[in-house]
This record gives C-alpha cells, sequence and structure tokens, in this order.
C-alpha cells in the first residue's frame, strides 16, 4: 500500500523545484537580463510582502499597493491587479508550506468561505471605480480598521474551542471580503481572520494558515475571473509578477515558518506598524479633499488611543488591581462558584 505521508512533507519543495524550473524555461525563451535588473525594485517590495503575507492576516498586497503606489509611482490599478496576481503564488506556496508541516487548517470552513467570496468578487466585474485616488483612500481607511480591530482582538483573549462556524456570519464575511479582494486586490483573509477572531473567539496565531490558504485560492479565481473578462494585464503587470513569482514562493513560506515560532504580540507589533506607516505616506503624499483626509486621521486617532490604552493597561493594569484590592474596593477572596 502507497505511503503518502513523506511524499505530502516533501509537497512545498516538490512543487517549488517544479516551478523554478517553469519559471527557468519561460525567463530563458521570453525575457532577458534588462528586463531583470529593470525589476528590482518590484522584487524587492514583494520581499517584504511575502513575509508579511504568510506571518499575518494581512496579504502581501498591504505592502505591495502602498509602495507601488506612492513610491514607485505605479498606477492603482496596475498595482491592484498586480497584488492579486503575486498572491496566487505566494500565498499557494505558503498554503502548500503548512500543509507540508502539518500545520492546521480549517478546510471545512474554508471551502465554504471560499464560495461566497468568488461571489463577491464576480459581483466586482461590474463595478468599476476609475479613480485611483479613491482605491488609495480606500486602501488606507481598510488597514486602518484592521488595525483597530486586530489590536482590539489582543486586548482580549481569544476563548478556547472547537472551530465551528456560524454560516450567516461566514457567508457575510466572505462575500465582503470577496469584494474587497476585486477592489483593492486583496482582503478576503483578512475578513476570514475578523471572522474567526472577533466573532468566534478563536486564537489569532492559529487561525492565519486557513485565512492565507482563502487568500490563495481567492487569489487564484480572482485571476481567472479577471483574465477571462477580456482584461488584458499591462506589461508592467506581466513583467513584475514573473520576477516577482520566485520571490514570493520562498518568502511567503518563510514568513509562515516565523509566524510559528514568534510571540503572537511581535507579529501584532509588526502589522500594526506597517499599517500607520501606509496611513502617514497617504496623508503626506496624496492630494486628498478635505473629507477624505478627515476620515483617515480619525481612523488613524482611534488607533493611536487604542495603542495608548493598550499600553497603559499592560504597564499598569497589576498596580492598579493591587491597589484597589489593598484598599478594601475589591475583596481578595472570590465569591465561590455556583
Amino acid at each position: 500500500m502507497l505511503n503518502i505521508k513523506p511524499m505530502v512533507s516533501k509537497l512545498y519543495w516538490f512543487t517549488l523545484l517544479i516551478g523554478l524550473l517553469f519559471w527557468a524555461s519561460n525567463y530563458y525563451l521570453y525575457f532577458n537580463v534588462e528586463q531583470l535588473t529593470a525589476s528590482w525594485k518590484t522584487g524587492l517590495t514583494m520581499l517584504l510582502g511575502s513575509f508579511v503575507a504568510g506571518s499575518t492576516p494581512l496579504g502581501g498586497g498591504a505592502v505591495a499597493f502602498p509602495i507601488l503606489t506612492k513610491v514607485l509611482a505605479v498606477p492603482a490599478e496596475d498595482a491592484k491587479v498586480f497584488s492579486l496576481f503575486i498572491q496566487s503564488i505566494g500565498m499557494s506556496f505558503a498554503t502548500l508550506f503548512f500543509i507540508s508541516k502539518k500545520i492546521e487548517i480549517d478546510w471545512k470552513t474554508l471551502s465554504y468561505a471560499l464560495t461566497f467570496s468568488v461571489f463577491g468578487q464576480f459581483a466586482c466585474l461590474f463595478i468599476n471605480i476609475e479613480s485611483g485616488l479613491i482605491i488609495k483612500h480606500m486602501y488606507t481607511c481598510f488597514l486602518l480598521l484592521v488595525a483597530i480591530i486586530l489590536l482590539d482582538s489582543f486586548t482580549h483573549p481569544a476563548k478556547t474551542y472547537a472551530l465551528i462556524f456560524a454560516r450567516k456570519k461566514l457567508a457575510t464575511a466572505a462575500f465582503i471580503g470577496g469584494l474587497v479582494s476585486g477592489f483593492l486586490g486583496a482582503g478576503a483573509d483578512t475578513l476570514l481572520f475578523f471572522y474567526y477572531v472577533i466573532l468566534m473567539k478563536q486564537s489569532a496565531k492559529k487561525v492565519i494558515p486557513t485565512t492565507v490558504a482563502l487568500m490563495a485560492a481567492n487569489a487564484i479565481i480572482g485571476s481567472i475571473l479577471m483574465l477571462s473578462s477580456n482584461y488584458v494585464p499591462s506589461s508592467f503587470v506581466i513583467t513584475s509578477w514573473f520576477f516577482a513569482a520566485p520571490i514570493v514562493a520562498l518568502g511567503a513560506p518563510l514568513g509562515g515558518l516565523i509566524m510559528t515560532k514568534l510571540p503572537p504580540k511581535s507579529i501584532l507589533a509588526m502589522v500594526i506598524f506597517i499599517i500607520a506607516l501606509e496611513a502617514v505616506t497617504t496623508l503626506t503624499l496624496l492630494p486628498l479633499n478635505w473629507l477624505e483626509a478627515s476620515v483617515i486621521y480619525l481612523l488613524f486617532s482611534l488607533l493611536l488611543v487604542k495603542i495608548k490604552v493598550e499600553i497603559f493597561f499592560t504597564r499598569y493594569k497589576p498596580r492598579v488591581q493591587n491597589i484597589i484590592t489593598s484598599t478594601g474596593l475589591i475583596s481578595r477572596r472570590l465569591p465561590p462558584k455556583p
């Protein structure tokens, strides 16, 4: 009888080898050294982006989109499409890495969420946002909301019980995630993360592999939907995607590996730093009107307040509890459980 366990443990490395051989043959046939050297900025961007994608509930687009649009002056539409296309590689290889390492993925929830996420992406084909500035503004607001909710999830410890999903809530989160991915090139994984951590009170670190797997499938299907709708990628998207592919195939699994080693608060600090930096660049580099700037200032202020509250309670909560207990306001002995 065939034993597939050794094959599963080598699944990532086998697929990576086949992918690199395929990449090398296409490079020899269709590309040249000048194109390779011209794409170094995008490759460097995705080196960081792939690490973030594999180790956090943010997709690689959380790094790629703001750097491409604000630093490299890439049109927002191209940056969005590139972010979606490149995650079909990075997130897929991160998922294969999790499978090879026997890291738990909740396939039942994943398959159900993917159905509604695809509906959301399909709906985006009929909604066209032409203004690149609006897309950039939406992306910053989305990331700031991510940071606020993510910080709140770490402030309130998660309960530990089985991953049982409420279908209506999951369907809603997945559909909205598909819409966000269609508009911004990322977001399906983040919305599933919200479902797990905020609604189901699951451990943030435990559910990241499942959210990565969802974004992998979402990016593949979204890319196919986009190409089947007569969309023709620009030369920037094609060239940048090709040369960044091997980088994210290695970088996203590396991020996944480090995610399993780092304490959750270190991951949280890294994510919030990236989002705060993205918000600052939006406010300083983009020509926003007063309403757009006010929304970002409001969300950014809420994030800063949330961070301050978290730092205060982390440092001073034990002291406050001791003072209250010593003054007799709260009894030292807890009442017996009924």
